[in-house]
């Protein structure tokens, strides 16, 4: 009897080390709960969990509102090339776009056939000088790009046309040209054509009809 009670006794002493791994499963699987609470709590803030190691890129900013664009106060004139508008010239020579109707009052037209758009400060520097020498009765209503060897010509509100050749001497050319054109008013059956290609020859030409030559030594 005694030896049956010690061989029992040998088969429940493993029990204690049964419990503690149910225990540390138990544990275990309390711990897998945690961290899968955390990690959906987690889910929920942050919003979207990105798969895959990459970092979570950063949110899109908005779009910034579109500035409104600004266009020059004035217009030197309205630009064309061979017949088709290329658009306004600004006072330091630069052609941009810009709606019609910012423009619409007595701007000249510029006809600047094969020359490149981006070359046209001289043309600039010249509106700028006839402007300020000419009234409203006389402005300059159209310029015209001819050849390289005959230049410019200009034709004038008061119906006056000028063989302009090139820019040199503008300020001069225009003061010779208002003198003879004041001179010869009382002979002049129409508008006048004023040929300042020889200028620097020192001629002027004024052609009514017949030619007339003008000297101006």
């Amino acid at each position: 009897m005694r030896l049956k009670s010690r061989i029992r006794r040998g088969r429940a002493a493993p029990r204690p080390i049964i419990q503690k791994q149910a225990r540390q499963k138990l544990l275990a699987a309390a711990a897998v709960l945690v961290l899968g609470a955390c990690a959906a709590a987690a889910a929920a803030h942050f919003g979207r969990q990105w798969i895959g190691g990459g970092s979570r890129p950063a949110a899109a900013k908005p779009p910034e509102p579109s500035r409104p664009q600004s266009y020059p106060k004035t217009a030197a004139a309205r630009v064309t090339q061979k017949g088709k508008p290329l658009g306004f010239l600004s006072e330091n020579g630069r052609v941009f776009q810009a709606p019609a109707s910012l423009y619409a009052g007595a701007v000249p037209q510029v006809e600047i056939g094969g020359l490149d758009p981006a070359g046209l400060g001289g043309v600039a520097k010249f509106l700028e000088a006839v402007a300020r020498s000419h009234d409203a009765s006389s402005a300059l209503v159209r310029l015209s790009y001819v050849s390289p060897q005959d230049g410019w010509k200009a034709l004038f509100a008061d119906g006056t046309q000028a063989e302009w050749g090139d820019f040199r001497w503008t300020d001069l050319k225009l003061e010779r040209m208002r003198q003879v054109l004041e001179d010869a008013k009382n002979d002049l059956s129409g508008p006048a054509n004023v040929d300042l290609r020889y200028f620097g020859d020192g001629r002027i030409i004024l052609r009514t009809a017949p030619a007339k030559s003008v000297s101006m030594r």
